[in-house]
């Protein structure tokens, strides 16, 4: 039975066309920089270091030192300096994007539902800006105050859309199978095609009687479901208790393989000292059956 619900944010949760919003975004970030003649390298720059971490596939790096890596060397800056500016930039400028974005009622009313029925809830955005900026798109949307299983960002999260490892990453983390998640989402390619690579059914958020993309192949997606959020809302309160989800399209393991290794790396990461040396005391019994995670979270 499903006991996640991974949902999309823009244009998914919150009304955000990025065609319009990344833009402004990017100016936003050339202004509160001052960047002058600088302005087009920054951006060129920009864009190159946020190509890199969609494209990265290795589970050994975080998303943050794919960028840092790529962006900072590029226009000669030291990371120290300039990595603080940044996070300056999401806490008081990049609020004032919202005004690009429109709130759609519907949205908590999801979230209400999905709770109360004690569903985990992911916010399964594109893993490309900190913390902070996912929070405060929570926010347009009126759904922050929710407790979530997990917000993917830049700091906690490896691979990308649209890498089916993005949603096995998840799915480690939260020790769930695919079989035991639903996607929902608007983008066939970052959200749909994807999350069915990596096993998981997927509802695809989008205009009554829309034909996917691939309808016309023979091997197409498809999705459990097709509408707009009201319409995910219907079906999932009737539909999920005994939904039974579809058999995968394609062999899964080896993204859940990757997906796991970056989801143990994470957690090794964050293991304090102490921990790579312990051993039980003279004459006491080691203890069994408890996870590195449990381990992680012990006081040192």
């Amino acid at each position: 039975m499903i006991k996640a619900l991974l949902f999309d944010l823009d244009d998914t949760l919150l009304g955000n066309n990025l065609e319009t919003f990344v833009p402004a975004y990017f100016h936003a970030l050339i202004q509160e920089f001052g960047l002058g003649a600088e302005a087009g390298r920054f951006a060129t720059e920009l864009t190159k270091g946020t190509r890199a971490m969609i494209a990265n596939n290795d589970p050994t790096h975080m998303l943050r030192a794919v960028f840092t890596d790529q962006f900072f060397p590029a226009m000669g800056w030291d990371a120290n300096t300039w990595s603080p500016r940044f996070d300056e930039f999401y806490r008081t400028r990049f609020p004032q994007l919202q005004r690009l974005t429109a709130r759609w009622p519907a949205a908590r009313a999801v979230m209400a539902w999905a709770f109360a029925s004690g569903y985990q809830v992911v916010i399964a955005t594109g893993p490309l800006l900190p913390r902070e900026a996912i929070r405060a798109r929570l926010r347009w949307a009126g759904i922050e105050d929710f407790p979530y299983a997990r917000l993917t960002h830049i700091d906690n999260t490896r691979f990308a859309k649209p890498n089916p490892e993005y949603f096995t990453e998840i799915l480690a983390a939260l020790d769930l199978r695919p079989e035991a998640a639903l996607v929902i989402g608007n983008d066939w390619a970052d959200d749909i095609a994807p999350a069915a690579a990596a096993g998981l059914p997927q509802f695809w958020i989008a205009a009554a009687r829309s034909a996917p993309p691939d309808s016309d192949q023979p091997n197409r997606l498809h999705p459990v479901g097709i509408g707009e959020l009201e319409v995910f809302l219907e079906w999932a309160k009737s539909a999920l208790p005994t939904f039974n989800p579809p058999p995968p399209p394609s062999p899964t393991l080896p993204y859940q393989l990757t997906g796991n290794l970056a989801a143990i790396l994470s957690v090794l990461e964050n293991l304090p000292a102490p921990m790579w040396t312990w051993r039980p005391a003279e004459g006491e019994r080691k203890k069994v059956g408890v996870s590195v995670r449990e381990y992680a979270s012990m006081e040192w």
